[in-house]
């Protein structure tokens, strides 16, 4: 909120405190083998899914940044910049209340986000990218390669608002962040605004907040400029609960995103059949920590949308995007309190998450025409995840 200036100038505080690292991975097994698995296994994969290095802390009075580098395993060794952002904050009072505002430039809808309920931010945090997953989600979470620009703030520690614009980035400045084949992705046209606005209060023990966002943007489809453009409309609601007593927390978590999608460019270019589709999005999980050492969360998700042929032609006799299951993680995390080696500074996550579902890419059963049911995808996730 403070544009990731906490420690400021403070000579305790070096250079090597505002760097950190992580990295996660493990053993993944779907209940069926997979048919294109790409350069990796059919099953049974054992892998580093992901490295990231970190940096956040104060550039100049006032302003800060935050940017993340990853390596991917799952996505052919890529390394790319993963999420940036620089902020500029200051402090002022309105109608003798303090007021925290000031300016934001990211690379993506939501990455500036203040709640784990925003799509950049929403468990499962971490995945496994090598098993089959459900192909249609948000445009809010779709466009690579974009860059924003938008002013934010929060008033008495209750009222937050922010307005943000995006733009696509050159291809080659998209290719230097590492983003594979910008030449052909969707690119943004003209004005795309982000919104988000909240309700936050602390009551005792508890905090609650409830929100709503929305973002609407044009786009060239894969970039080809020759029949205009498509545009989507997403709109959201979201809240959050949180409980702490002692070393013991709860967490509820729920959003829900309607996507009104209009397609003429695609259907001039054959690839939807119809004018107008729409998309819904709703995910709700909680989350109970002893001692903030054993943790389990259990989250439900569920996806529908308009039939369409020629939009979801591929792996779906049904050509719709419906898909829903139930996500069950349990975690314990014995280091990165104080006490623990190196104290706060090493952290150390062991984790076993197991995904069910009940509908995918449209079907329940046969879901692809070649005899794939939507459990078949059902997905054992056991790992470990490090962070210092």
């Amino acid at each position: 909120m403070h544009g990731y200036t906490l420690g400021g100038n403070n000579p305790k505080v070096s250079i090597w405190d505002k760097f950190s690292t992580m990295f996660f991975g493990g053993y993944s097994h779907v209940s069926k083998d997979m048919t294109d698995p790409g350069r990796h296994k059919k099953n049974d994969n054992l892998m580093l899914d992901e490295a990231s290095l970190y940096y956040g802390g104060q550039i100049a009075p006032h302003v800060g940044t935050f940017w993340q580098a990853s390596y991917s395993g799952a996505d052919d060794n890529a390394t790319l910049w993963d999420m940036v952002e620089a902020r500029g904050a200051w402090d002022t009072q309105l109608a003798k209340k303090d007021l925290t505002y000031g300016f934001t430039i990211n690379n993506g809808p939501s990455m500036s986000d203040l709640w784990q309920t925003a799509m950049m931010w929403q468990f499962p945090y971490f995945s496994n990218d090598v098993a089959p997953a459900p192909m249609a989600m948000p445009y809010l979470m779709t466009p690579d390669g974009t860059i924003g620009l938008g002013a934010f703030g929060m008033w008495n520690d209750t009222v937050y608002a922010e307005l943000d614009d995006y733009a696509s980035l050159q291809n080659g400045i998209q290719r230097g962040l590492g983003i594979q084949g910008p030449a052909n992705n969707d690119h943004l046209m003209g004005f795309n605004p982000y919104w988000r606005v909240a309700l936050q209060h602390d009551f005792g023990p508890n905090y609650a907040s409830i929100g709503m966002l929305g973002f609407y943007e044009h786009h060239y489809p894969g970039n080809d400029r020759t029949s205009g453009t498509d545009s989507t409309s997403d709109t959201g609601i979201d809240a959050t609960f949180q409980r702490a007593v002692g070393d013991n927390s709860y967490s509820l978590y729920a959003s829900y995103i309607h996507e009104k999608q209009n397609l003429n460019a695609s259907v001039l270019l054959g690839n939807s059949t119809n004018a107008t589709d729409k998309l819904n999005t709703f995910e709700i999980n909680g989350s109970y920590y002893y001692q903030n050492t054993y943790g389990i969360t259990a989250e439900y998700f569920n996806t529908t949308g308009s039939q369409d042929a020629k939009l979801y032609m591929m792996d779906s006799t049904a050509h719709k995007p419906d898909n829903a299951g139930w996500t069950l993680q349990a975690d314990y995390t014995p280091w990165g309190k104080n006490g623990s080696p190196l104290g706060t500074n090493f952290n150390v996550r062991l984790f076993a998450r197991y995904t069910y579902y009940l509908k995918f890419n449209g079907g329940t059963t046969n879901y692809n025409g070649a005899g794939r049911n939507a459990s078949d995808n059902n997905l054992l996730y056991t790992g470990m995840e490090v962070a210092f």
